[in-house]
């Protein structure tokens, strides 16, 4: 499924030529529907994962696909939330790595802060219980709001074994090529 865009003759238009104003959707002058519909080359809405692949990487499409919303409903495909998760992998790699690829500094072996720590275990149990019932989209969202808790107020270091031990498992992840291009072309995400 995909947003497709039709004028009041039936005529397609591609997505990256409707614009939105005033609430209403128009390519030119021409006022288009938006609609969701089943991918076709005639509506012009398909999405070729390759591209999506050589854009965001793997991951993020993959991310992507579980983010979307519950596994048994149909959801319109976009890619500004492909965009968003390739944020938000780059967000929690610059929160597990450093400047030199390595185990970020700010991950420390020390008691966080009691914020930090009840954040840290109210997701690990909402992730638990969301991946047991196939919710991977809340479990997602339960990172995203924990990757913001770590890298928002004035926490300045992240300690726990907890976590360090995540970074290594990022880091061990990387070094395989399963973050693959995360989006850059082979550079470094940090």
């Amino acid at each position: 499924m995909a947003f497709s865009y039709k004028d009041a003759t039936g005529r397609y238009y591609r997505p990256e030529d409707a614009a939105e104003r005033d609430g209403r959707w128009y390519v030119g002058e021409i006022e288009v529907e938006r609609q969701v519909e089943k991918m076709s080359k005639s509506k012009f809405n398909v999405v070729n994962p390759d591209e999506v692949v050589e854009r965001y990487g793997a991951d993020a499409m993959r991310l992507y696909e579980l983010f979307m919303g519950p596994l048994d409903v149909a959801k319109p495909w976009q890619m500004s939330g492909v965009a968003g998760v390739s944020r938000f992998l780059h967000r929690v790699w610059r929160i597990a790595s450093g400047e030199d690829g390595m185990v970020s500094s700010k991950i420390i072996d020390a008691k966080p802060s009691p914020e930090i720590a009840r954040a840290l275990h109210k997701t690990i149990k909402a992730v638990g219980n969301d991946i047991e019932a196939l919710r991977f989209n809340t479990a997602i969202s339960k990172l995203m709001e924990l990757s913001n808790a770590l890298t928002t107020g004035h926490q300045t270091t992240v300690g726990s074994r907890i976590l360090r031990s995540a970074a290594g498992t990022v880091r061990a992840a990387h070094c395989r090529g399963t973050l693959e291009n995360a989006g850059t072309s082979g550079k470094s995400v940090a």
